[in-house]
Protein backbone atom coordinates (compact mmCIF):
# COMPACT_ATOMS: atom_id res chain seq x y z
CA UNK A 1 0.00 0.00 0.00
CA UNK A 2 0.85 3.67 -0.54
CA UNK A 3 3.29 4.29 2.69
CA UNK A 4 3.88 8.09 2.31
CA UNK A 5 1.41 10.99 3.50
CA UNK A 6 -1.03 13.22 1.45
CA UNK A 7 -0.82 16.77 1.81
CA UNK A 8 -4.12 18.90 0.95
CA UNK A 9 -4.79 22.11 2.32
CA UNK A 10 -6.94 24.85 1.18
CA UNK A 11 -4.70 28.09 0.41
CA UNK A 12 -5.38 31.87 1.23
CA UNK A 13 -6.74 31.84 -1.80
CA UNK A 14 -10.18 30.63 -1.69
CA UNK A 15 -10.48 28.48 -4.72
CA UNK A 16 -7.42 27.32 -4.64
CA UNK A 17 -6.51 23.56 -3.42
CA UNK A 18 -2.44 22.65 -2.79
CA UNK A 19 -1.76 19.27 -3.02
CA UNK A 20 1.85 16.62 -2.43
CA UNK A 21 1.85 13.49 -3.09
CA UNK A 22 4.94 11.06 -4.70
CA UNK A 23 3.23 10.22 -8.06
CA UNK A 24 0.66 12.73 -10.11
CA UNK A 25 -0.78 10.16 -12.76
CA UNK A 26 -2.88 11.96 -15.57
CA UNK A 27 -5.51 9.99 -16.62
CA UNK A 28 -7.58 7.54 -15.75
CA UNK A 29 -8.11 5.29 -18.15
CA UNK A 30 -7.22 1.34 -17.74
CA UNK A 31 -2.95 2.11 -18.30
CA UNK A 32 -3.32 5.27 -15.51
CA UNK A 33 -5.15 3.16 -13.24
CA UNK A 34 -3.22 0.23 -13.70
CA UNK A 35 0.34 2.31 -13.35
CA UNK A 36 -1.91 3.63 -9.78
CA UNK A 37 -1.93 -0.12 -8.86
CA UNK A 38 1.52 -0.93 -9.34
CA UNK A 39 2.97 2.46 -8.23
CA UNK A 40 1.12 2.14 -4.85
CA UNK A 41 2.84 -1.61 -4.46
CA UNK A 42 5.93 0.10 -4.75
CA UNK A 43 4.93 2.41 -1.55
CA UNK A 44 4.54 5.38 -3.44
CA UNK A 45 1.58 7.80 -2.72
CA UNK A 46 -0.62 8.57 -6.00
CA UNK A 47 -2.98 10.93 -7.32
CA UNK A 48 -4.96 9.82 -10.16
CA UNK A 49 -6.50 13.11 -11.93
CA UNK A 50 -9.09 12.30 -14.42
CA UNK A 51 -11.33 15.15 -16.54
CA UNK A 52 -14.44 12.49 -16.36
CA UNK A 53 -14.74 9.64 -13.33
CA UNK A 54 -12.10 6.96 -12.99
CA UNK A 55 -14.80 4.72 -12.81
CA UNK A 56 -16.20 4.46 -16.11
CA UNK A 57 -13.47 7.07 -17.69
CA UNK A 58 -11.42 6.09 -20.91
CA UNK A 59 -11.34 4.44 -24.20
CA UNK A 60 -12.19 1.13 -22.15
CA UNK A 61 -14.37 2.77 -19.30
CA UNK A 62 -17.63 0.67 -20.58
CA UNK A 63 -15.21 -2.53 -20.87
CA UNK A 64 -14.14 -4.52 -24.16
CA UNK A 65 -14.95 -7.36 -26.31
CA UNK A 66 -11.26 -8.04 -27.31
CA UNK A 67 -7.65 -8.38 -25.66
CA UNK A 68 -4.12 -9.06 -27.78
CA UNK A 69 -2.18 -11.70 -26.26
CA UNK A 70 -0.12 -14.55 -26.65
CA UNK A 71 -0.83 -17.64 -24.08
CA UNK A 72 1.60 -20.08 -25.23
CA UNK A 73 -0.68 -22.87 -25.54
CA UNK A 74 0.87 -23.99 -28.72
CA UNK A 75 2.12 -23.19 -32.53
CA UNK A 76 4.92 -20.98 -32.95
CA UNK A 77 2.68 -17.90 -33.72
CA UNK A 78 1.15 -18.33 -30.21
CA UNK A 79 4.55 -16.94 -28.29
CA UNK A 80 6.10 -14.28 -27.03
CA UNK A 81 8.63 -13.30 -29.88
CA UNK A 82 6.49 -13.96 -32.34
CA UNK A 83 3.74 -11.45 -31.13
CA UNK A 84 6.98 -8.79 -30.52
CA UNK A 85 7.41 -9.28 -34.10
CA UNK A 86 3.99 -8.62 -35.31
CA UNK A 87 4.23 -5.71 -33.14
CA UNK A 88 7.39 -4.25 -35.29
CA UNK A 89 5.82 -5.04 -38.60
CA UNK A 90 2.83 -3.36 -38.11
CA UNK A 91 4.67 -0.20 -37.73
CA UNK A 92 6.82 -0.78 -39.78
CA UNK A 93 9.78 -1.30 -37.76
CA UNK A 94 9.65 2.45 -36.60
CA UNK A 95 9.18 1.35 -32.75
CA UNK A 96 12.09 0.03 -30.79
CA UNK A 97 12.09 -3.32 -30.05
CA UNK A 98 13.73 -3.44 -27.18
CA UNK A 99 11.19 -1.25 -25.71
CA UNK A 100 8.63 -2.99 -26.84
CA UNK A 101 9.48 -6.08 -25.35
CA UNK A 102 10.31 -4.72 -21.76
CA UNK A 103 7.15 -2.51 -21.65
CA UNK A 104 4.45 -4.67 -23.11
CA UNK A 105 5.53 -7.99 -24.70
CA UNK A 106 7.27 -9.41 -21.73
CA UNK A 107 4.16 -8.10 -19.28
CA UNK A 108 1.19 -9.99 -21.26
CA UNK A 109 1.53 -12.95 -18.99
CA UNK A 110 1.38 -11.11 -15.50
CA UNK A 111 -1.49 -8.73 -17.59
CA UNK A 112 -3.32 -11.91 -18.27
CA UNK A 113 -3.00 -13.55 -14.46
CA UNK A 114 -3.98 -9.58 -13.19
CA UNK A 115 -7.22 -9.82 -14.82
CA UNK A 116 -7.74 -12.93 -14.13
CA UNK A 117 -7.26 -12.93 -10.44
CA UNK A 118 -9.54 -9.81 -10.28
CA UNK A 119 -12.87 -11.82 -11.36
CA UNK A 120 -12.23 -10.70 -15.03
CA UNK A 121 -13.49 -13.50 -16.92
CA UNK A 122 -11.45 -14.09 -19.99
CA UNK A 123 -12.24 -17.40 -20.96
CA UNK A 124 -15.82 -18.70 -21.98
CA UNK A 125 -18.27 -19.57 -19.77
CA UNK A 126 -19.56 -22.57 -21.45
CA UNK A 127 -16.41 -23.87 -22.88
CA UNK A 128 -13.62 -22.82 -20.33
CA UNK A 129 -11.49 -21.81 -23.24
CA UNK A 130 -10.11 -18.78 -25.04
CA UNK A 131 -12.20 -17.45 -27.83
CA UNK A 132 -9.22 -16.31 -29.85
CA UNK A 133 -9.98 -14.33 -33.52
CA UNK A 134 -7.99 -12.48 -35.84
CA UNK A 135 -7.87 -9.02 -37.30
CA UNK A 136 -5.67 -6.14 -38.78
CA UNK A 137 -2.82 -8.67 -40.43
CA UNK A 138 -2.25 -10.93 -37.20
CA UNK A 139 -1.13 -14.13 -38.27
CA UNK A 140 -3.46 -16.44 -36.52
CA UNK A 141 -6.06 -15.27 -33.63
CA UNK A 142 -4.36 -13.41 -31.11
CA UNK A 143 -7.17 -11.43 -29.60
CA UNK A 144 -8.86 -12.98 -26.92
CA UNK A 145 -12.75 -12.36 -27.26
CA UNK A 146 -14.71 -11.91 -23.91
CA UNK A 147 -16.97 -10.00 -21.74
CA UNK A 148 -15.92 -7.20 -19.24
CA UNK A 149 -18.35 -4.57 -18.64
CA UNK A 150 -17.50 -4.12 -14.88
CA UNK A 151 -13.38 -4.13 -15.86
CA UNK A 152 -12.92 -0.60 -15.36
CA UNK A 153 -15.13 -0.53 -11.87
CA UNK A 154 -13.13 -3.33 -10.95
CA UNK A 155 -9.73 -1.46 -11.22
CA UNK A 156 -10.05 1.80 -9.97
CA UNK A 157 -12.01 -0.40 -6.81
CA UNK A 158 -8.15 -2.16 -6.44
CA UNK A 159 -6.31 1.28 -6.71
CA UNK A 160 -8.34 2.27 -4.14
CA UNK A 161 -7.79 -0.22 -1.61
CA UNK A 162 -4.19 0.27 -2.33
CA UNK A 163 -4.24 4.21 -1.05
CA UNK A 164 -4.62 5.79 -4.30
CA UNK A 165 -6.46 9.62 -4.64
CA UNK A 166 -8.84 9.91 -7.44
CA UNK A 167 -9.43 13.70 -8.32
CA UNK A 168 -12.22 12.89 -10.51
CA UNK A 169 -13.38 15.66 -12.98
CA UNK A 170 -10.20 17.47 -12.80
CA UNK A 171 -8.40 18.82 -16.12
CA UNK A 172 -4.62 19.16 -15.87
CA UNK A 173 -3.19 21.79 -18.26
CA UNK A 174 -0.04 22.80 -17.50
CA UNK A 175 3.39 20.63 -16.16
CA UNK A 176 5.08 22.48 -13.21
CA UNK A 177 9.13 22.22 -13.36
CA UNK A 178 11.85 23.38 -11.55
CA UNK A 179 14.76 25.46 -12.25
CA UNK A 180 17.03 22.58 -13.42
CA UNK A 181 14.80 21.59 -15.65
CA UNK A 182 12.80 18.77 -13.36
CA UNK A 183 9.38 18.13 -13.89
CA UNK A 184 7.96 18.68 -9.91
CA UNK A 185 4.21 18.65 -10.73
CA UNK A 186 1.38 20.19 -12.48
CA UNK A 187 -1.85 22.68 -12.28
CA UNK A 188 -5.28 22.09 -13.56
CA UNK A 189 -9.09 22.73 -12.51
CA UNK A 190 -12.37 20.92 -11.35
CA UNK A 191 -14.53 21.57 -14.76
CA UNK A 192 -17.24 21.81 -12.74
CA UNK A 193 -16.81 24.11 -8.93
CA UNK A 194 -13.75 25.77 -10.97
CA UNK A 195 -11.26 24.97 -8.23
CA UNK A 196 -7.64 25.49 -8.89
CA UNK A 197 -5.30 22.59 -8.13
CA UNK A 198 -1.51 23.25 -7.30
CA UNK A 199 -0.54 19.71 -7.39
CA UNK A 200 3.35 19.28 -6.15
CA UNK A 201 4.79 15.62 -6.91
CA UNK A 202 8.23 14.19 -7.16
CA UNK A 203 6.91 12.49 -10.69
CA UNK A 204 4.14 12.77 -13.23
CA UNK A 205 2.88 10.06 -15.25
CA UNK A 206 1.13 10.65 -18.56
CA UNK A 207 -1.77 8.26 -19.59
CA UNK A 208 -4.50 10.38 -21.06
CA UNK A 209 -5.24 8.05 -24.04
CA UNK A 210 -5.35 8.87 -27.88
CA UNK A 211 -6.43 12.00 -29.71
CA UNK A 212 -9.62 12.96 -31.57
CA UNK A 213 -11.04 15.86 -32.67
CA UNK A 214 -8.33 17.34 -34.83
CA UNK A 215 -10.08 16.19 -38.39
CA UNK A 216 -13.77 16.71 -38.93
CA UNK A 217 -15.56 14.26 -38.52
CA UNK A 218 -17.66 12.72 -41.72
CA UNK A 219 -21.62 13.90 -39.79
CA UNK A 220 -21.99 17.76 -38.97
CA UNK A 221 -21.89 16.79 -34.77
CA UNK A 222 -18.43 17.52 -33.85
CA UNK A 223 -17.91 14.84 -31.24
CA UNK A 224 -19.45 12.14 -33.34
CA UNK A 225 -15.96 11.11 -33.59
CA UNK A 226 -14.39 6.85 -33.80
CA UNK A 227 -12.08 7.21 -30.99
CA UNK A 228 -13.02 8.89 -27.69
CA UNK A 229 -14.69 12.07 -28.10
CA UNK A 230 -13.12 13.55 -24.71
CA UNK A 231 -9.79 12.75 -25.97
CA UNK A 232 -7.88 15.93 -26.59
CA UNK A 233 -4.60 17.21 -26.75
CA UNK A 234 -3.31 17.64 -23.68
CA UNK A 235 -1.19 14.57 -23.10
CA UNK A 236 1.18 15.64 -26.29
CA UNK A 237 1.08 18.96 -25.39
CA UNK A 238 2.07 18.68 -21.39
CA UNK A 239 5.01 16.15 -22.38
CA UNK A 240 5.82 19.03 -25.31
CA UNK A 241 5.93 21.82 -23.02
CA UNK A 242 7.81 19.48 -20.44
CA UNK A 243 10.56 18.92 -23.06
CA UNK A 244 10.04 15.75 -24.43
CA UNK A 245 10.24 14.27 -27.91
CA UNK A 246 7.37 13.24 -30.24
CA UNK A 247 7.26 11.07 -32.92
CA UNK A 248 5.43 10.65 -36.04
CA UNK A 249 1.97 12.69 -35.57
CA UNK A 250 1.78 13.27 -39.04
CA UNK A 251 0.84 9.74 -39.42
CA UNK A 252 -2.66 9.52 -38.45
CA UNK A 253 -4.91 6.71 -38.77
CA UNK A 254 -8.68 6.71 -40.15
CA UNK A 255 -11.30 3.45 -39.31
CA UNK A 256 -14.79 2.45 -41.29
CA UNK A 257 -17.35 2.81 -38.91
CA UNK A 258 -21.64 2.91 -39.94
CA UNK A 259 -22.29 5.51 -42.42
CA UNK A 260 -23.48 8.02 -40.09
CA UNK A 261 -22.50 6.96 -37.12
CA UNK A 262 -18.92 6.71 -35.84
CA UNK A 263 -18.96 3.94 -33.43
CA UNK A 264 -16.62 1.66 -35.01
CA UNK A 265 -16.41 -2.13 -34.28
CA UNK A 266 -14.96 -3.97 -37.28
CA UNK A 267 -12.13 -5.72 -35.61
CA UNK A 268 -15.27 -8.10 -34.12
CA UNK A 269 -16.47 -7.77 -37.43
CA UNK A 270 -13.76 -8.83 -39.31
CA UNK A 271 -12.64 -11.06 -36.66
CA UNK A 272 -15.60 -13.21 -36.67
CA UNK A 273 -14.80 -13.56 -40.90
CA UNK A 274 -17.00 -10.49 -42.21
CA UNK A 275 -16.49 -9.20 -45.86
CA UNK A 276 -16.27 -5.96 -47.59
CA UNK A 277 -18.67 -5.85 -50.56
CA UNK A 278 -18.56 -2.55 -53.35
CA UNK A 279 -22.18 -1.32 -54.78
CA UNK A 280 -21.65 -4.08 -57.34
CA UNK A 281 -21.30 -6.70 -54.69
CA UNK A 282 -18.07 -7.48 -55.27
CA UNK A 283 -15.48 -8.29 -52.11
CA UNK A 284 -12.80 -5.89 -53.35
CA UNK A 285 -10.22 -6.04 -50.73
CA UNK A 286 -8.75 -8.97 -51.61
CA UNK A 287 -7.13 -6.60 -54.39
CA UNK A 288 -5.57 -4.84 -52.07
CA UNK A 289 -4.12 -7.69 -49.98
CA UNK A 290 -4.09 -11.30 -49.68
CA UNK A 291 -5.39 -11.62 -46.41
CA UNK A 292 -8.55 -9.23 -47.82
CA UNK A 293 -10.35 -7.80 -44.46
CA UNK A 294 -7.65 -9.11 -42.58
CA UNK A 295 -4.82 -7.24 -43.72
CA UNK A 296 -3.35 -3.99 -42.17
CA UNK A 297 -6.45 -1.24 -40.93
CA UNK A 298 -4.53 1.30 -43.21
CA UNK A 299 -5.09 -0.73 -46.35
CA UNK A 300 -8.59 -1.36 -45.44
CA UNK A 301 -9.08 2.22 -45.34
CA UNK A 302 -7.32 2.61 -48.52
CA UNK A 303 -9.43 0.12 -50.51
CA UNK A 304 -12.34 1.62 -49.06
CA UNK A 305 -11.39 4.97 -50.26
CA UNK A 306 -10.09 3.29 -53.91
CA UNK A 307 -13.59 2.10 -54.33
CA UNK A 308 -15.28 5.41 -53.68
CA UNK A 309 -13.19 7.24 -56.04
CA UNK A 310 -13.76 4.72 -58.51
CA UNK A 311 -17.67 4.77 -58.67
CA UNK A 312 -18.14 1.77 -57.21
CA UNK A 313 -19.60 2.86 -53.77
CA UNK A 314 -21.28 2.52 -51.63
CA UNK A 315 -19.60 0.03 -49.68
CA UNK A 316 -21.03 -2.26 -47.22
CA UNK A 317 -20.02 -4.94 -44.93
CA UNK A 318 -21.83 -8.22 -45.36
CA UNK A 319 -21.65 -11.02 -42.62
CA UNK A 320 -24.48 -12.91 -43.72
CA UNK A 321 -22.73 -15.38 -44.66
CA UNK A 322 -21.79 -16.17 -41.26
CA UNK A 323 -23.69 -18.94 -38.81
CA UNK A 324 -26.52 -18.03 -36.71
CA UNK A 325 -24.59 -19.09 -34.01
CA UNK A 326 -21.50 -16.76 -34.87
CA UNK A 327 -23.86 -13.76 -35.56
CA UNK A 328 -25.70 -14.29 -32.33
CA UNK A 329 -21.55 -14.22 -31.04
CA UNK A 330 -20.70 -11.22 -32.93
CA UNK A 331 -24.40 -8.84 -32.01
CA UNK A 332 -24.59 -10.17 -28.46
CA UNK A 333 -21.20 -10.77 -26.67
CA UNK A 334 -19.26 -8.60 -29.18
CA UNK A 335 -20.28 -5.61 -30.29
CA UNK A 336 -22.60 -4.65 -27.56
CA UNK A 337 -19.50 -4.58 -24.62
CA UNK A 338 -16.84 -3.12 -27.14
CA UNK A 339 -19.71 -0.31 -28.76
CA UNK A 340 -22.83 -0.47 -26.88
CA UNK A 341 -24.74 2.31 -29.16
CA UNK A 342 -23.55 0.21 -32.22
CA UNK A 343 -26.36 -2.38 -31.54
CA UNK A 344 -28.64 1.22 -31.11
CA UNK A 345 -27.83 2.05 -34.31
CA UNK A 346 -28.66 -1.29 -35.97
CA UNK A 347 -32.22 -0.94 -34.13
CA UNK A 348 -32.66 2.30 -34.63
CA UNK A 349 -31.78 1.53 -38.62
CA UNK A 350 -33.64 -1.54 -38.70
CA UNK A 351 -30.57 -3.77 -40.30
CA UNK A 352 -30.44 -7.11 -39.34
CA UNK A 353 -27.25 -8.04 -39.86
CA UNK A 354 -28.04 -11.83 -40.45
CA UNK A 355 -29.93 -10.62 -43.63
CA UNK A 356 -28.81 -6.96 -44.46
CA UNK A 357 -25.91 -5.17 -45.46
CA UNK A 358 -24.37 -2.62 -43.28
CA UNK A 359 -23.15 0.62 -44.91
CA UNK A 360 -20.12 1.89 -43.93
CA UNK A 361 -17.99 5.12 -44.32
CA UNK A 362 -14.44 6.10 -43.85
CA UNK A 363 -13.90 7.93 -40.35
CA UNK A 364 -12.20 11.10 -39.73
CA UNK A 365 -8.41 10.96 -39.14
CA UNK A 366 -7.08 10.69 -35.32
CA UNK A 367 -3.95 9.44 -33.41
CA UNK A 368 -5.74 6.78 -31.54
CA UNK A 369 -4.15 3.86 -29.56
CA UNK A 370 -4.42 1.10 -32.23
CA UNK A 371 -2.78 -1.99 -33.27
CA UNK A 372 0.84 -1.14 -34.23
CA UNK A 373 0.44 2.89 -33.97
CA UNK A 374 4.05 4.42 -34.34
CA UNK A 375 3.23 7.65 -33.19
CA UNK A 376 3.35 9.21 -29.66
CA UNK A 377 5.39 10.34 -26.52
CA UNK A 378 8.95 8.99 -26.75
CA UNK A 379 9.87 6.54 -23.61
CA UNK A 380 12.62 4.12 -23.13
CA UNK A 381 12.39 0.60 -21.49
CA UNK A 382 11.59 1.91 -18.14
CA UNK A 383 8.94 4.11 -19.68
CA UNK A 384 10.71 7.37 -18.42
CA UNK A 385 10.65 10.51 -21.40
CA UNK A 386 14.08 11.59 -20.70
CA UNK A 387 12.79 14.69 -18.70
CA UNK A 388 13.96 14.04 -15.30
CA UNK A 389 10.66 13.27 -13.49
CA UNK A 390 8.45 12.65 -16.43
CA UNK A 391 7.01 8.83 -17.32
CA UNK A 392 4.13 7.73 -19.55
CA UNK A 393 2.03 5.01 -20.75
CA UNK A 394 -0.97 3.66 -23.03
CA UNK A 395 -1.82 4.94 -26.16
CA UNK A 396 -0.18 8.61 -25.24
CA UNK A 397 2.74 6.77 -25.45
CA UNK A 398 4.60 5.09 -28.13
CA UNK A 399 5.17 1.96 -28.45
CA UNK A 400 2.10 0.87 -27.16
CA UNK A 401 -0.42 -1.81 -28.67
CA UNK A 402 -3.50 -0.58 -28.02
CA UNK A 403 -5.61 -2.45 -24.96
CA UNK A 404 -3.28 -4.73 -24.44
CA UNK A 405 -0.77 -2.22 -24.52
CA UNK A 406 -2.67 0.06 -21.99
CA UNK A 407 -2.79 -3.00 -19.64
CA UNK A 408 1.00 -3.63 -19.78
CA UNK A 409 2.60 0.03 -20.63
CA UNK A 410 0.48 0.66 -17.05
CA UNK A 411 1.80 -1.79 -15.16
CA UNK A 412 5.39 -1.45 -15.99
CA UNK A 413 5.01 2.59 -15.82
CA UNK A 414 3.50 2.61 -12.26
CA UNK A 415 6.39 -0.01 -11.38
CA UNK A 416 9.24 1.89 -12.51
CA UNK A 417 7.55 5.62 -11.85
CA UNK A 418 6.75 4.34 -7.86
CA UNK A 419 10.35 3.00 -7.56
CA UNK A 420 12.03 6.17 -8.97
CA UNK A 421 10.14 8.60 -6.85
CA UNK A 422 10.57 7.12 -3.39
CA UNK A 423 14.08 7.84 -4.73
CA UNK A 424 13.91 11.10 -5.46
CA UNK A 425 14.14 14.06 -3.46
CA UNK A 426 10.97 16.28 -2.63
CA UNK A 427 9.53 18.88 -4.78
CA UNK A 428 10.38 22.40 -4.27
CA UNK A 429 7.46 24.67 -4.12
CA UNK A 430 7.30 26.65 -7.48
CA UNK A 431 7.48 30.28 -7.92
CA UNK A 432 4.72 32.04 -6.97
CA UNK A 433 4.63 34.39 -9.82
CA UNK A 434 4.67 31.13 -11.79
CA UNK A 435 1.77 29.67 -10.45
CA UNK A 436 0.30 33.14 -10.31
CA UNK A 437 1.04 33.52 -14.08
CA UNK A 438 -0.99 29.83 -15.48
CA UNK A 439 -3.65 30.31 -13.13
CA UNK A 440 -4.10 33.79 -14.94
CA UNK A 441 -3.80 32.44 -18.25
CA UNK A 442 -6.16 29.87 -17.35
CA UNK A 443 -8.89 31.43 -16.19
CA UNK A 444 -8.73 34.56 -18.43
CA UNK A 445 -11.31 33.40 -20.95
CA UNK A 446 -14.18 33.60 -18.04
CA UNK A 447 -12.71 37.19 -17.44
CA UNK A 448 -13.79 38.69 -21.13
CA UNK A 449 -17.06 40.60 -21.45
CA UNK A 450 -17.30 40.02 -24.76
CA UNK A 451 -15.47 37.08 -27.58
CA UNK A 452 -16.23 33.66 -29.81
CA UNK A 453 -17.29 31.25 -28.72
CA UNK A 454 -14.92 28.10 -28.66
CA UNK A 455 -17.52 26.35 -31.06
CA UNK A 456 -16.03 28.55 -33.58
CA UNK A 457 -13.02 28.40 -33.39
CA UNK A 458 -12.38 24.79 -33.63
CA UNK A 459 -14.54 24.31 -36.16
CA UNK A 460 -12.32 26.91 -37.74
CA UNK A 461 -9.10 25.11 -37.10
CA UNK A 462 -10.67 21.43 -37.93
CA UNK A 463 -11.58 23.14 -41.23
CA UNK A 464 -8.01 24.06 -41.81
CA UNK A 465 -7.02 20.48 -40.84
CA UNK A 466 -9.15 18.63 -43.04
CA UNK A 467 -8.75 20.95 -46.31
CA UNK A 468 -5.14 21.02 -46.34
CA UNK A 469 -3.39 18.30 -44.01
CA UNK A 470 -6.16 15.65 -44.66
CA UNK A 471 -6.26 12.62 -46.86
CA UNK A 472 -4.12 14.49 -49.67
CA UNK A 473 -1.52 16.62 -48.44
CA UNK A 474 0.95 18.89 -50.66
CA UNK A 475 3.56 21.60 -49.72
CA UNK A 476 1.78 24.37 -50.36
CA UNK A 477 -1.23 23.50 -48.78
CA UNK A 478 0.80 22.54 -45.65
CA UNK A 479 2.27 25.91 -45.30
CA UNK A 480 -1.26 27.68 -45.64
CA UNK A 481 -2.20 25.54 -42.91
CA UNK A 482 1.00 26.39 -40.31
CA UNK A 483 -0.08 29.96 -41.81
CA UNK A 484 -3.68 29.59 -41.49
CA UNK A 485 -2.97 27.74 -37.50
CA UNK A 486 -0.83 30.97 -36.50
CA UNK A 487 -3.47 33.04 -37.45
CA UNK A 488 -5.74 31.40 -34.92
CA UNK A 489 -3.11 31.88 -32.45
CA UNK A 490 -4.27 35.37 -31.77
CA UNK A 491 -7.76 34.28 -32.44
CA UNK A 492 -7.40 31.90 -29.33
CA UNK A 493 -7.46 34.84 -26.88
CA UNK A 494 -10.79 36.10 -28.10
CA UNK A 495 -12.79 32.92 -26.86
CA UNK A 496 -14.78 33.45 -23.82
CA UNK A 497 -16.15 30.97 -21.49
CA UNK A 498 -19.22 31.60 -19.76
CA UNK A 499 -19.06 28.86 -16.88
CA UNK A 500 -16.15 26.34 -16.29
CA UNK A 501 -17.49 23.71 -19.00
CA UNK A 502 -16.51 26.68 -21.40
CA UNK A 503 -13.44 26.97 -19.78
CA UNK A 504 -12.45 23.53 -20.03
CA UNK A 505 -13.20 23.15 -24.01
CA UNK A 506 -11.39 26.40 -24.44
CA UNK A 507 -8.25 25.05 -22.89
CA UNK A 508 -8.93 21.83 -24.55
CA UNK A 509 -8.85 24.04 -27.79
CA UNK A 510 -5.41 25.43 -26.96
CA UNK A 511 -4.12 22.06 -26.74
CA UNK A 512 -5.71 20.73 -30.15
CA UNK A 513 -4.29 23.70 -31.80
CA UNK A 514 -0.75 23.16 -30.49
CA UNK A 515 -1.35 19.42 -31.46
CA UNK A 516 -2.19 20.29 -35.09
CA UNK A 517 0.68 22.38 -35.04
CA UNK A 518 2.86 19.10 -34.48
CA UNK A 519 0.95 17.50 -37.57
CA UNK A 520 1.87 19.64 -39.79
CA UNK A 521 5.29 20.31 -39.12
CA UNK A 522 5.87 16.30 -39.01
CA UNK A 523 3.96 16.44 -43.00
CA UNK A 524 6.18 19.25 -43.91
CA UNK A 525 9.69 17.21 -42.96
CA UNK A 526 8.11 13.54 -44.40
CA UNK A 527 8.71 14.11 -47.90
CA UNK A 528 7.09 10.87 -48.73
CA UNK A 529 3.50 8.65 -48.60
CA UNK A 530 3.32 6.11 -45.92
CA UNK A 531 0.65 4.02 -44.30
CA UNK A 532 -2.12 4.94 -46.85
CA UNK A 533 -4.52 7.95 -46.08
CA UNK A 534 -1.83 8.13 -42.93
CA UNK A 535 -0.13 10.26 -44.66
CA UNK A 536 -0.49 10.71 -48.30
CA UNK A 537 1.84 13.71 -50.01
CA UNK A 538 0.34 14.39 -53.66
CA UNK A 539 3.89 15.79 -54.13
CA UNK A 540 5.51 12.90 -53.06
CA UNK A 541 3.56 9.65 -53.49
CA UNK A 542 5.93 6.89 -53.36
CA UNK A 543 7.01 5.31 -50.17
CA UNK A 544 10.98 6.64 -49.83
CA UNK A 545 13.78 3.97 -48.22
CA UNK A 546 15.14 7.60 -46.71
CA UNK A 547 12.17 8.07 -44.65
CA UNK A 548 11.96 4.87 -43.27
CA UNK A 549 11.98 5.61 -40.13
CA UNK A 550 10.82 8.07 -37.33
CA UNK A 551 10.44 11.75 -37.58
CA UNK A 552 10.98 13.10 -33.70
CA UNK A 553 10.50 16.89 -32.90
CA UNK A 554 11.41 18.50 -29.71
CA UNK A 555 10.31 22.09 -28.97
CA UNK A 556 12.50 24.84 -29.03
CA UNK A 557 11.25 28.11 -28.29
CA UNK A 558 8.40 28.74 -30.51
CA UNK A 559 9.41 26.80 -32.90
CA UNK A 560 11.17 22.65 -33.27
CA UNK A 561 14.33 20.58 -33.57
CA UNK A 562 13.88 17.32 -35.53
CA UNK A 563 15.70 14.09 -35.03
CA UNK A 564 15.10 10.99 -37.38
CA UNK A 565 15.63 7.40 -36.12
CA UNK A 566 16.17 4.86 -38.83
CA UNK A 567 13.35 1.79 -38.82
CA UNK A 568 14.44 -1.53 -37.14
CA UNK A 569 14.45 -4.10 -40.16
Amino acid sequence: MCSARFLERKTLLRDQIEMLCDLLVVGGGVSGIMAAITACEQGASVIVADLAHTRRSGDAGHGNDHLAAYLNLGGKWDTSEEFLNLYVRLSQGFVDREVVDATSVSVIPEMIERLENSGIQLKDSKTGKYIRTGAFDQPQGYYINFEAADMKPRMVKEARRLGAKMLNRVMIVDPLLGDDGRIIGAVGFNIRSGEFYLIRSRGVLLSTGSISQIWKNPTPYMFNVWHGAYNGGAPYCLAWHAGAEIANCELSATSLVPKGFSAAGFNAIFGMGGHLVNALGERFTLNHHPRGERGPRWLICWAVHEEKKASRGPVYVDVRHLSPEAIEHLTNHLLPVDKLTFIDYLNQKRIDLSTDLLEVDLSEQALPGFTGKPYGIIMDRRCWTGIPGLYVAGATSTPCYALSGAFTTGISAGREAGKAVLNASDPPAPKKEVVKTLREKLLSPLKLTKGIPWQDFERKRQQIMTHYVGFERHEQGLLKAMDELGSLETVYKEIKANNFHELMRTTAAGHLLDVSKLVVWGALERKESRFGHGHHRTDYPETEEAYHGSILLKKSDDTYKKRFVPAQQ
